[in-house]
């Protein structure tokens, strides 16, 4: 195997990996940190040695934290919906290994639809839809946040990179691309990166927002990405000329329309991650979606 995740202690556990570990273990590995990481069920093919962890409200939550080691920084992978949940968590893994600093890594989802909203940009200071489970689930891990045990939330635009590539998605939407607009992505290097960097200089009960900086165009992806006379490509060619769109990527709108005519010829959703690179004096690394 290519890592073993320690048992005893460690600078950075990551709790449900996934595929983000196949970029934030050998990042942070290569920076000198010590990482473990957990699986639900560990498999003889895995790049990476991890530990068995379950977080399940039937089993027991003391049984299944005993087998973590003690961290600097736990960083949540895994998705937590609704209430109760996450400080039963926080509050096991304080009891029996002591204070961490915690980041709960979330989706850009919590912000829903903006069609309450006059602007299209979105950013960490909007308020998001209370009503989403994972919503409420991040609220509930800011709201645990003190000097001792910190708390933060990264919430995520659409994970890319190695096999997740925006060709593969663009297969998903071509049947519905007339009604697509703006989409937003994050490189797992810059998750990676975005994990470091509040590892070594946290930031307590912030929400932040991390996209590669960029607002991509459904139909630009299109052209770029699909293969010759694809359903992708002929549709936007068809779309483009309908409409009298003369170039692609769309602009973002000044202000959402109300016309739903209107709103294909802007982008009527944008995210601004710029609080978390500019806090940090970084820049991301990847956004040329290859």
């Amino acid at each position: 195997m290519e890592h073993f995740s320690p048992k005893d202690k460690c600078d950075i556990l990551l709790l449900g990996s996934g595929w983000i570990s196949t970029f934030a273990v050998p990042g942070l590995v290569s920076k000198g940190f010590t990482v473990a990481a957990t699986t639900r069920k560990a498999t003889p093919d895995d790049k990476f040695d991890r530990i068995e962890f379950t977080f399940d409200d039937s089993l027991d939550i003391d049984r299944e934290v005993e087998k973590l080691p003690k961290a600097r920084t736990v960083v949540v992978v895994f998705p937590i919906r609704g209430s109760e949940r996450t400080s039963k968590l926080v509050d096991a893994y304080t009891r029996l290994k002591g204070n961490s600093q915690w980041i709960q890594l979330g989706s850009s989802g919590i912000w829903g639809t903006n069609d309450d909203l006059v602007s299209p940009w979105i950013d960490r200071f909007t308020p998001p839809d209370i009503t989403n489970e994972r919503c409420i689930a991040e609220q509930e891990m800011l709201s645990l946040s003190t000097q001792e045990r910190p708390t933060c939330v990264l919430n995520l635009a659409g994970l890319y990179g190695q096999e997740r590539k925006p060709s593969n998605f663009l297969k998903r939407v071509q049947d519905k691309l007339e009604t697509k607009g703006s989409v937003h992505f994050v490189h797992g290097v810059d998750v990676s990166r975005a994990i470091l960097l509040l590892h070594e200089a946290f930031t307590p009960g912030q929400r932040w927002l991390l996209t590669d900086g960029r607002v991509h165009d459904w139909w630009n992806i299109a052209l770029d990405k699909g293969e010759p006379g694809s359903i992708a490509r002929v549709k936007v060619q068809a779309l483009t000329r309908l409409l009298g769109i003369k170039a692609l990527p769309r602009p973002i709108c000044e202000t959402i329309p109300r016309d739903s005519n209107d709103k294909s010829h802007c982008l009527i959703r944008a995210l601004d991650s710029s609080h978390f690179w500019t806090h940090f004096d970084e820049a991301p690394l990847s956004g040329g979606l290859s």
